[in-house]
């Protein structure tokens, strides 16, 4: 009694220390009570004044909570009546109580210490008689305890009193007062009372609760600012759950207890199911949404399996890469395990739903209302939930009832609740758990029998079993249930076959087998014969497993990778045999090789007792060995491991996608090879054609978040659009053989559903042309033309159509559109379909259409007409033909709305409507602007947004070039117009009602800049256009009121149509152009828009009256007499200046076509007077000028060698003309005109008659050249260099010394280069008699005459002394390149050996062929052999003592080189070196003993020696490693470091630093004297700024960036096209840590990589090659720039994206360059030899089987003539013999070698079809080239691509000349051999290969006026370095002669490539009679580069058989 009255006290005491007496007091009570059992002490007295406060507290909370409550009221009945009956002790105690204390609360700390010592009493103590004397007062005490308790603060509280209570209703022995009084009643209703009306905010509870409205009005702010994904998860705090645990607690011990609680519960469920509900839908669409915004950075919802969302995951938690992101978006509800906290509403709703599922009999004994209730809200949970715990109860609770027999589910209900176990809402990894709990669940369904009281049905559907039954059959409703059930249970067991849990998959798989086996069994149309073979499950066969998973229902995984599920069952149904052991199999070792040489092989083993060695490609030691372990640990004697290995090929196969892929192709594969019937291969195609018609199939699953293998070796990321498990089925379908035939309407479907596109047309393609049957055929045509043209792909289309089609007539209009020639198309198909009645009446005469062919002129009518703009004409074909979407298209067009608003109810656009049609829905918008329903369009532009991103993820990635993306932004373009003209209206209404004026200036702006790509097509244009137009009418309209000035202002109708006419001309449209033009007769419009409609009406004459060839007709004086009218009628006095100019420049124009050369000169002059910066006017008059230049010219030539008076002024006036046009158009690059630097090139042509005009010519460049910026040059510094040895050099000088000081790095290598090789020039040049006296007269002629090499050291020399840092960084790096990198001795006298080996075999092929020649020839012969053998020996093997000293380490080498080799080469090839050596003694013993070796010394000798010595070299050269550490070949390299320059500080600097250069370059003098002065000065002012930037650090980063940043080489190669940049190009790091050493073409090339500024590595590769080859390489990039700036400018080929690029070639020496490639550079000749190494086959089989075979027939020919042989049938005799060999090689040699390559690189039919595509186009731009500048040794070495993006490089572009110097046509005309047709493919061939080559040379042919001079200025340079390679001692002199005597060649040789260019492009025929495609020259060329005869003649080293 002491203690509980301490208790008691100490507990409302406040003081220090009283908590812990407290403690310490129960707890010594505790005890005292247990020691005391037996006895009952303790007094009530001490809890009266405790007792008393909880009374009062009750009845205030009733009075305060009103008469409504029944529990309430109750309380304070009881409250009443205790305290009636209290004793006089306890009235006095409370009536000695203050009045101020008759309300006070009780102390929280007293009701707790009161419930411990309340507890106490319960469990340790034997009596109850506290309990019963006191029952009433506790239930005045139990109101206020739970009143606290389910307050936040007071969590003491309620632990103590859930415990009190727990221990109160699990007595067995209660007492009985206790029992029989209101106690336990009133407990019951308060629980009762705090489920019912608890809420989710804290503090908010059920009964005797008093909440103050600043506490609900707090949390209902919180609440409201609860995030609602978070809510969504937890669901806040429910103040129901304390007694949800009491009732729990309780229900644990007795179960009975739950009876009071049940509908209780049920409602407190159904309350917070119904907002978790909501929060979860609120949930999952933030998730969604998010996901959509953050899938380009990995964040998916699902993944392809389960597995690997568990192994995505562990990565990415270990990476860190994307776990950051989710811990700030999706915290931990996504990513982790979700752990349900106590007391929230999760937690609560678990309680709930686990209490009511204790028992089976609670559903039972609920109302059918409720029981109903119950039933749903478990089937919402399964339904719509999102938390992983609740659903594990749900699905405990429902499972055991579905199994149990006696549950209070029916049979339906088990169905219905069954089929919600699939939970595909859920993400992967933290529902595992539930995944598994389903999955157990389904399986124990199986196992279960009527046995146990378990729930069972039977197993047979519809199925016979042939046994008597006398049981009732099942009614039919039943049987549907039952049938029903096992349907659901089956999908599950499928949807649950790819859980992560090893042991239930195993099980899953299992049972999937005996199911597979029992309906096997079952099956009535399998014999009895076959049952019994396929009984056992490990005998059956793999088509047996495949079409049994087939036949599954796989709707359970329609959303997963089920791929991977027949990959595992196939494989554990497969046989344990085999198996691999380690083997030696006699590997030699020679201990130089590799290392990895010596480890064993593994022996797979097919068969225990049998199997082979196989090598297996190791990249580390360390990891073969650690295989090797654990192939020797799990190794047995039976299984050899291989049980071990399958397993782990599963598990592998679960985690990686591309591996399951593979796996699965092998095994379909199997399993089709399998099928020996065509009966089988039906049933298994059957099989999948009803498995892919199925729709649940998932349109996009993520395989990974990572970078794939493909990706990976591409270093690029994976792409953001998912893949899908039928994009992985039908690329396996493409391996098999035959391809099965599917369903084409099904293919189509899956290409256009599932993004397997590319798989569709490849599977088609194939089908298409092994097919025989013509219906099928036509089938397979109409669907590939139809994927083709849903890509976007036209010209393969139509390619495809053009091949199919009969008629002549119909090919020649499919090419003329496929070309571009949309007018020319457009009349042939009218004329087609105008003449089908004729065709009909002459059938027996001419060829008839099919109706496939007839329906290809409709489509093409239509598509024509819509791109001509002729809707007038579409409108009726629609009327006729009732095409309600083209009439659609038309109502709109022509603003006729009610038309559109009709239409929209028709059944074909609501049926385009349902489907996705993002075009209709545009419609749509149309009509709600139009008819000011302006609250739709954001809704309707919202929907048909979301249809054009669902059409973008259904197509190929946007890498791939897909043309189908373009319609889409096309779309999008429109749409963001569409809304933006909804806003315009609704602002024009606005503003219209309130008589004001919008402001819509900025919009109109944004208008004018977002336009169609000038190539789109003429309907893009129109469809903008259109729509603008009708805008800018309705504004009109709307303020008409307005001034017509202001009114102006608020539309742009004028420039609209200007623009749409211009355009139009662009596309040659000039029906279009003028009907755009005729809209604005009665338009108000400004000076400008008027100018701009002149303009383009004076254009349109002139464009559309051309000349052609020169001659004037009738027709075209009549164009050129009307715009010139118009211009002369024209008031110019609205005009600004430059307007002026250029109307002057079109009327000289017109002067010109009319040949008024007088009025066209003067109208010229007035247009350069009136605005003297007008560039085009310049331009202009500058090609006029050369004009006549040419004619006169021409006149010159036809006079031959005239030399009368009338000649010399004619050359003299031709010459004048030439000086004004280098003027003009040196005025017009200075002027700004972009077009006018293509003309530079001209201007250096021109100057070759400087010496003819006096140096007018060179003086008019020096005077007006230097005005010019220096970048304009950079495209041209080669052909710069070579002008410093040419009259005009001093001009040619000033350019170089301003480059020199603003763009050094750009002409450093080439001056160097430029520089060294005329130093050896001059060196080697021997000099001529005058020249012999005295050296010290040779050095005044040389100062009398400088040299090439003289000017060129003085621009070296400023480039040295402006730029010392740099100059001396460069010539470092280039010395160690030149000394470091050198080839081998070994690899030079290979190198060399090899040429002399091609050189003996080719002298015995013609001695072969054209018999044994005289002995003279013989001799001879092999005395130029001796002669040559001699010279190489003299070169490699000099004496020790010419080497100097050993300390270098290259003549240490050296020194032991010739130690080596020297005496054998000498002793194989008989050298006499003319010392005494043994080797001369024994020759001349040998020649005194009478032996003649020279006669042994003959040509067979030669080759078997040199064959000897190449295989000697060619093993010591093998030996280098393929890649050698930098820091062992050059340390200076490797420590080379460098940190990227601060772009801020760059361009802080740039205008100062400028503006030094640009004053030092106008300073360059011309002089060597005048130039060391200005280099001088500034030197001192580069000094006196890097003084002053010592002081100041704003400089000081710009300054050393200028003397010391390396540039990577060939950044300027972009100049052609703008001005560089040198501050953003990439400057060196450091050099990569690897030098690769790679063989190309026999020789090992040292690769190099250099880190750029920028992250990139560039790699060049260091090639050592003749002055020639480089200098052809340097006008081979030129070239090749020219070319592609011509099809960038070009319509045709810039819609085709046809382009051209070359590799940066940078000279290093004269001998040494550096080519710049890329790891993916491959070339046909490294491909065939690695097939060749793959294969084991010998890689000269090839060349030495064609030439036996042509020796062996040969030789059997001629023995069988007996007659001398004619020359003409023996050159025959030889064709055939070649052709028949050629033949017989190509039998041996594959011709899909590079197709199985790129197969093995790229990753998919997607990756191969975009490589494919730019192949063909980069082969056809090379090929065109190749037959153009007839180019020679296009060998398989120089075929060279890349393996990534397609682009091929043309390597050594060396033109092929005679002796003449003439070009020379080579047979066949470029390189097309059957493995590079192969790669193409036939469709890509047909509609990629020839219609770009077609494009390319109609685009050059349309530029060759422009590039005539370019090309003669390149062919002049390249024909002269020939020339120079042939005598490399001619003098200068000697090479100016040369070059005025080449000049006629050169314009020869011109001309030869533009009329082969010409002779490629689209031409139409000019006979009338003849309908032949307008590419048909071409083609007839193609068949000549393919044809096998031409083919079979060529040189062995072509290879022609690859």
């Amino acid at each position: 009694n002491f203690l509980a009255r301490l208790a008691l006290l100490l507990s409302e005491s406040k003081e220090e220390g009283a908590q812990e007496l407290t403690s310490r007091s129960i707890a010594l009570f505790e005890r005292t009570i247990i020691m005391w059992q037996q006895y009952d002490v303790l007094r009530s007295t001490y809890f009266d004044r405790v007792f008393v406060l909880c009374a009062n507290e009750a009845k205030t909370a009733s009075l305060m909570k009103g008469p409504n409550n029944r529990n309430e009221q109750v309380s304070s009945k009881q409250s009443k009546s205790s305290n009636s009956k209290t004793s006089k002790s306890q009235a006095k105690s409370s009536s000695s109580l203050p009045k101020s204390d008759e309300y006070t609360a009780t102390p929280t700390s007293c009701l707790v210490t009161c419930l411990d010592l309340f507890t106490i009493l319960l469990e340790k103590s034997l009596h109850r008689r506290f309990f019963e004397e006191n029952s009433s007062k506790l239930t005045d005490f139990i109101i206020p305890c739970f009143s606290r308790a389910l307050k936040p603060d007071c969590g003491i509280l309620k632990r103590k009193l859930k415990r009190f209570l727990v221990l109160i209703f699990s007595m067995k022995h209660l007492p009985t007062k206790l029992l029989h009084s209101n106690f336990l009643r009133i407990t019951k209703a308060l629980m009762e009372n705090t489920i019912l009306y608890s809420g989710r905010e804290p503090g908010i509870v059920g009964s005797g609760s008093s909440v103050s409205s600043s506490t609900t009005s707090s949390s209902k702010k919180r609440q409201e600012e609860q995030d609602p994904f978070e809510d969504g998860r937890h669901g806040g705090r429910c103040a129901g759950y304390f007694a949800v645990e009491i009732v729990e607690a309780v229900c644990a011990s007795e179960p009975k207890f739950l009876d009071n609680f049940a509908g209780t519960l049920l409602m407190l469920a159904k309350r917070i199911l119904d907002h978790h509900v909501q929060d979860a839908t609120t949930a999952s669409r933030s998730v969604t949404s998010m996901n959509s915004q953050l899938i380009s950075r990995g964040i998916q919802q699902n993944l392809a399996t389960p597995v690997l969302g568990i192994v995505e995951e562990a990565c990415d938690d270990t990476s860190g890469g994307i776990s950051a992101l989710s811990d700030g978006i999706l915290s931990d509800d996504r990513g982790m395990k979700e752990v349900v906290e106590g007391g929230t509403n999760i937690r609560c709703l678990i309680s709930c739903i686990r209490l009511l599922g204790l028992r089976s009999d609670i559903p039972l004994q609920l109302e059918s209302d409720l029981r109903k209730r119950y039933f749903q809200a478990l089937s919402t949970i399964l339904d719509k939930s999102d938390s992983v715990p609740l659903l594990m109860t749900t699905v405990g609770i429902v499972g055991k009832w579905i199994m149990d027999k006696k549950s209070p589910l029916n049979v339906q209900e088990r169905v219905n609740f069954l089929s919600k176990f699939t939970f595909q809402q859920l993400t992967e990894v933290p529902v595992q758990p539930l995944f598994d709990l389903a999955a157990g669940v389904i399986l124990a369904l199986f196992e279960t029998d009527d046995k146990g009281g378990k729930f069972s049905l039977k197993r047979k559907r519809n199925v016979d079993d042939g046994k008597s039954s006398t049981e009732k059959p099942p009614s039919s409703n039943s049987k549907k249930i039952n049938d029903a059930f096992l349907d659901v249970l089956d999908r599950l067991l499928v949807a649950n076959s790819l859980t992560a849990n090893n042991d239930l998959r195993s099980k899953i798989l299992l049972k999937f087998a005996e199911e597979a086996s029992r309906t096997v069994m079952n099956n009535e149309r399998i014999s009895v014969t076959e049952k019994a073979e396929k009984a056992s499950l490990s005998e059956s066969n793999i088509v047996d497993v495949f079409l049994s998973l087939l036949r599954c229902d796989w709707e359970g995984l329609g959303e997963k990778m089920w791929v991977l599920r027949f990959v595992e069952q196939v494989i554990a149904s497969s046989k344990q045999v085999g198996g691999i052991e380690l083997v030696d199999c006699g590997r030699h070792i020679d201990g130089k090789g590799d290392p990895l040489s010596r480890l064993p092989l593994l022996r797979v083993l097919h068969e225990p007792d049998k199997g082979e060695c196989q090598a297996i490609n190791i990249r580390s030691i360390e990891s073969w060995v650690k295989l090797c372990e654990v192939i020797k640990e799990k190794q047995s004697d039976d299984g050899s491991g291989k049980m071990i290995f399958l397993e782990s090929i599963r598990s592998l196969a679960r985690g990686d996608m591309e591996l399951c892929q593979d796996l699965f192709q092998h095994l379909l594969s199997a399993a089709w090879n399998a099928c020996k019937s065509k009966v089988a291969r039906d049933a298994l195609t059957q099989a999948l054609e009803q498995l892919f018609a199925r729709p649940f199939h998932a349109q996009f699953i993520f395989a990974s978040r990572f970078p794939s293998k493909s990706s990976l070796r591409k270093q690029q990321l994976p792409p953001s659009h998912g893949t899908n498990a039928l994009q992985c089925a039908l690329q396996a379908i493409l391996r098999l053989r035959p391809l099965p035939e599917l369903d084409v309407n099904l293919l189509v479907y899956l290409a256009t559903n599932y993004n397997a596109w590319h798989e569709v047309i490849h599977m088609l393609e194939h089908l298409y042309a092994n097919c025989a049957d013509l219906d099928k055929k036509s089938a397979y045509l109409k669907s590939l033309r139809d994927c083709y043209e849903e890509l976007g792909e036209v010209d393969i289309s139509l390619s495809l159509a053009l091949q199919t089609s009969k008629l002549p007539e119909t090919k020649n209009a499919l090419s003329l559109e496929i070309y571009g020639q949309i007018s020319n198309a457009l009349t042939s198909f009218n004329g087609l379909i105008n003449r089908t009645l004729e065709f009909e009446s002459n059938s027996k005469e001419r060829l008839l259409p099919s109706e496939d062919e007839v329906m290809l002129w409709e489509s093409r009518f239509v598509s024509l007409h819509r791109e001509s703009n002729q809707w007038s004409v579409l409108a009726e074909y629609a009327k006729d033909s009732e095409n309600s979407k083209l009439m659609m298209e038309y109502a709109w067009k022509a603003r006729q709305w009610k038309t559109v608003q009709e239409l929209l109810s028709n059944p074909s656009i609501v049926a385009g409507l349902e489907a996705g049609n993002p075009q209709l829905k545009m419609n749509e918008i149309y009509l709600a602007i139009a008819t000011n329903k302006f609250g739709d369009v954001e809704k309707l532009h919202l929907q048909a947004v979301q249809l054009c991103l669902h059409k973008w993820q259904l197509l190929p990635g946007i890498s791939t070039g897909c043309n189908a993306h373009t319609s889409l932004l096309q779309s999008f373009h429109r749409l963001v117009e569409l809304r933006e003209s909804g806003q315009i209206m609704v602002e024009a209404s606005t503003y219209s009602s309130k008589g004001t004026l919008p402001d819509l200036k900025n919009l109109l702006s944004a208008w004018r800049n977002r336009l169609p790509n000038e190539y789109d097509p003429i309907s893009v244009w129109s469809d903008v256009f259109t729509w603008r137009s009708h805008i800018f009418s309705g504004i009109t309209a709307s303020f008409q009121w307005s001034e017509p000035s202001a009114l102006a202002t608020l539309h742009d109708k004028p420039w609209t149509a200007i623009r749409m006419a211009r355009a139009a001309r662009k596309h040659s449209m000039k029906d279009v152009a003028l009907m755009s033009l005729g809209k604005l007769t009665e338009t108000a419009m400004d000076v400008s828009d008027a100018f701009v409609k002149l303009r383009e009406q004076i254009v349109l004459c002139r464009d559309s009256n051309s000349l052609q060839d020169g001659t004037t007709t009738a027709s075209a004086s009549g164009g050129a007499a009307a715009g010139l009218n118009i211009v002369q009628t024209t008031n110019l006095s609205f005009f600004d200046d430059k307007q002026k100019s250029e109307l002057f420049r079109l009327k000289a124009t017109f002067f010109a076509l009319l040949k008024h050369n007088n009025q066209a000169n003067q109208a010229f002059c007035h247009a350069v007077q009136i605005c003297p910066n007008y560039g085009k006017a310049w331009l202009s008059w500058g090609e006029y000028l050369t004009g006549l230049s040419n004619s006169m010219q021409k006149k010159v030539l036809a006079a031959g060698n005239d030399k009368s008076t009338e000649s010399a002024a004619l050359k003299k006036k031709s010459v004048q003309y030439l000086n004004h046009a280098m003027g003009c158009y040196l005025e017009a690059v200075h002027n700004g005109h972009d077009n006018a630097r293509a003309y530079l090139p001209h201007c250096l042509w021109m100057a070759r008659k400087n010496d003819e005009s006096g140096g007018v010519l060179s003086e008019t460049l020096e005077r007006r050249g230097k005005l010019l910026p220096e970048w304009v040059w950079l495209p041209w510094i080669p052909q710069l260099l070579t002008s410093l040895g040419r009259s005009e050099y001093q001009a040619v000088k000033r350019i170089l010394g301003g480059i020199v000081v603003r763009y050094p790095q750009a002409l450093y290598h080439f001056l160097r280069a430029f520089y060294l090789e005329h130093l050896d020039i001059d060196r080697a040049r021997v000099p001529s008699s005058s020249d012999r006296n005295s050296s010290s007269d040779a050095s005044k002629d040389k100062q009398k005459k400088p040299t090439a090499a003289s000017r060129s050291e003085d621009l070296v020399g400023a480039l040295r002394k402006h730029h010392p840092s740099l100059w001396v960084s460069l010539e470092s790096i280039l010395e160690e390149l030149i000394v470091r990198f050198r080839p081998s001795s070994e690899e030079e006298l290979l190198t060399t050996i090899k040429a002399l080996l091609r050189r003996a075999i080719s002298q015995q092929d013609i001695r072969k062929a054209n018999g044994s020649p005289d002995e003279d020839n013989n001799k001879a012969m092999i005395a130029s052999f001796s002669r040559t053998l001699n010279r190489v020996s003299s070169k490699f093997f000099r004496p020790a003592s010419s080497l100097g000293g050993h300390t270098d380490p290259r003549n240490k080498k050296g020194v032991e080189f010739t130690l080596r080799y020297k005496e054998m080469f000498e002793k194989d090839f008989l050298i006499d070196c003319g010392t005494s050596s043994p080797t001369k003694e024994k020759a001349g013993k040998e020649k005194a003993e009478g032996k003649d070796n020279q006669e042994q010394f003959n040509l067979q000798v030669i080759i078997d020696r040199l064959k000897k010595w190449k295989a000697l070299l060619q093993d010591q050269v093998s030996s280098t490693p393929s890649t050698l550490p930098l820091q062992q070949v050059s340390p200076s390299l490797a420590s080379i470091s460098n940190e990227g320059p601060d772009l801020l500080d760059i361009i802080s600097s740039r205008s100062k630093l400028s503006s030094l250069c640009a004053g030092s370059s106008r300073d360059f003098m011309n002089t060597v004297a005048a130039a060391e002065k200005s280099t001088s000065a500034a030197i001192n002012a580069v000094a006196s700024a890097e003084a002053h930037a010592t002081n100041s650090s704003s400089s000081s980063s710009q300054s050393t960036f200028i003397s010391s940043a390396i540039e990577i080489p060939g950044r300027y190669s972009a100049s052609f096209d703008s001005r560089p940049s040198p501050e953003l190009h990439a400057k060196l790091v450091r050099f990569d840590s690897n030098i690769d050493v790679v063989e190309r073409d026999g020789q090992l090339i040292r690769r190099i990589g250099l880190h750029g500024s920028d992250g990139r590595i560039y790699y060049f590769a260091l090639q050592f090659a003749v002055p020639f080859s480089t200098r052809t390489d340097e006008r081979n990039a030129q070239m090749h720039y020219l070319m592609d700036q011509a099809l960038r400018k070009n319509l045709v080929t810039s819609s085709k994206n046809l382009g051209v690029r070359p590799c940066a070639v940078i000279p290093i020496a004269q001998r040494l360059r550096m080519t710049e490639e890329s790891l993916a550079d491959q070339s046909l000749a490294d491909i065939y030899l690695q097939h060749c190494a793959r294969y084991g086959v010998d890689p000269d089989a090839a060349k030495n089987l064609f030439k036996d075979e042509t020796d062996s027939i040969m030789k059997e020919k001629r023995k069988d003539k007996k007659d001398p042989p004619d020359e003409t049938a023996e050159k025959e005799a030889q064709k055939a013999v070649q052709l028949e060999a050629f033949n017989k090689t190509c039998e041996q040699v594959a011709p899909d070698i590079l197709v199985r390559y790129m197969q093995s690189k790229l990753y998919g039919p997607e990756e191969l079809f975009a490589f494919r595509k730019v192949f063909a186009s980069q082969v056809a731009a090379v090929s065109l080239l190749q037959y153009a500048f007839t180019v020679t040794e296009r060998s398989p070495s120089k075929f060279v691509f890349n393996t990534m993006n397609g682009r091929v490089l043309s390597p050594d572009f060396q033109l092929n000349y005679n002796n003449r110097g003439l070009l020379e046509q080579s047979s066949p005309p470029f390189r097309l051999t059957r493995n590079i047709v192969s790669l193409m493919g036939p469709t890509l061939f047909e509609g990629t290969f020839i219609p770009a080559m077609a494009s390319i040379s109609a685009a050059i042919t349309a530029k060759s006026a422009e590039m005539n001079l370019s090309l003669c200025l390149l062919l002049r340079d390249d024909i002269v370095s020939w020339y120079a390679s042939k005598s490399p001692n001619r003098g200068e002199t000697e090479t100016q002669e040369l070059k005025l005597l080449l000049e006629q060649r050169v314009t020869r040789n011109v001309d030869l490539i533009q009329s082969r260019l010409q002779e490629c492009a689209p031409s139409i025929s000019t006979k009338n009679d003849e309908a032949l495609p307008v590419d048909m020259k071409l083609r007839n060329l193609i068949s000549v580069a393919t044809s096998p005869e031409k083919l079979s003649a060529m040189n062995q080293s072509f290879q022609a058989w690859l």
